[in-house]
């Protein structure tokens, strides 16, 4: 799946509509209009930081991969990939992430730079893009 990005930031409304926690930071590292390549999807009913919302994991533009909501995207490609398995989540929400994603301190280990999940995600975003087209 791709999308493009269409606002940097959750409006005021957006965030009482998802019942998003206060602390839950809504301005993000995109570029408006930029195109980028979903790494998977998950669909919350209960968090206690997002509220009730859908979110796509993006690699933003300092090269995080974060949990970032759909709200600020477009879909400009509606395939889901091939690499995404289904898996409920224990406040009643569900997810759509490659394997790789699901692996325990997957997000710690890739926010530290440790160099096994690095290449973990190199690998992952190389057979995404293959399966999307382009960088």
């Amino acid at each position: 799946m791709r999308v493009k990005c269409v606002s940097t930031i959750l409006t005021v409304e957006q965030r009482e509509t998802a019942r998003a926690n206060p602390l839950f930071n809504t301005d993000f590292d995109l570029t408006k209009d930029k195109q980028y390549l979903v790494f998977g999807i998950q669909f919350l009913t209960n968090s206690k930081i997002y509220g009730c919302v859908v979110l796509f994991e993006i690699e933003d533009d300092g090269g995080h991969l974060l949990s970032i909501p759909a709200a600020l995207f477009q879909v400009t490609d509606a395939r889901v990939s091939s690499f995404w398995k289904g898996r409920n989540l224990e406040d009643g929400g569900f997810r759509l992430w490659p394997a790789e994603l699901n692996r325990d301190y997957f997000h710690d280990d890739f926010s530290n730079r440790r160099e096994d999940a690095v290449l973990s995600f190199r690998e992952l975003k190389s057979a995404l893009e293959k399966e999307f087209g382009g960088p």
